[in-house]
């Protein structure tokens, strides 16, 4: 291995060791932003995610003009494995809020 691909590779390693702590940095602050939203159920906090993270997608695939790339990359299946991914991950989402919402920060 070359001086420029070892550089590279710390580079890259150091970057990836920055963004996992900043990720169980977030992880372990979200908590407490949930927790002033207590008096907003658990479902309408997911509603509100679900559609703001739509658009704001929506808006950087059209920025980017990707949108002709992933309407041909999505075909019966893929679609399938999306929507079962994005269901699983919103169950997830909504019992973790609705946890830290009912006093269950430490279980969750």
């Amino acid at each position: 291995m070359n001086r420029e691909t070892s550089t590279h590779a710390d580079q890259s390693a150091r970057q990836g060791f920055a963004l996992g702590v900043a990720a169980y940095g977030l992880w372990g602050v979200l908590p407490v932003y949930w927790k002033l939203l207590r008096a907003v159920p658990a479902t309408q906090i997911m509603a509100h995610r679900i559609v703001w993270s739509f658009l704001f997608l929506l808006g950087l695939i059209l920025i980017r003009r990707e949108g002709a790339a992933l309407w041909r990359s999505v075909d019966r299946r893929t679609l399938k494995a999306y929507a079962l991914a994005s269901a699983l991950l919103g169950v997830n989402w909504l019992t973790y809020i609705w946890a830290v919402n009912a006093g269950r920060i430490v279980e969750t």
